[in-house]
């Protein structure tokens, strides 16, 4: 029997509605990243909860998505 795990988080959950709200795959391009100031790795460490989040790049993810910084602490 498979005992996978999902972790989920802020970050996550907030790809999650966007993909829902837009009804497109959350597939970032290079500008997505050198926007927001950070690198892929890191951005999937911090969506899969293996790293934490600064609040620059909370702050940037926020306005990205366009919802409350609040959201992430």
């Amino acid at each position: 029997m498979d005992t996978t795990t999902t972790k989920t988080n802020a970050l996550m959950t907030t790809i999650n509605q966007w993909e829902d709200k837009t009804k497109l795959k959350f597939r970032p391009q290079k500008s997505f990243y050198k926007d927001l100031g950070i690198t892929r790795i890191r951005f999937w460490q911090i969506a899969k909860g293996e790293k934490g989040l600064s609040v620059d790049e909370a702050r940037n993810l926020s306005s990205y998505f366009q919802i409350s910084i609040s959201i992430f602490f």
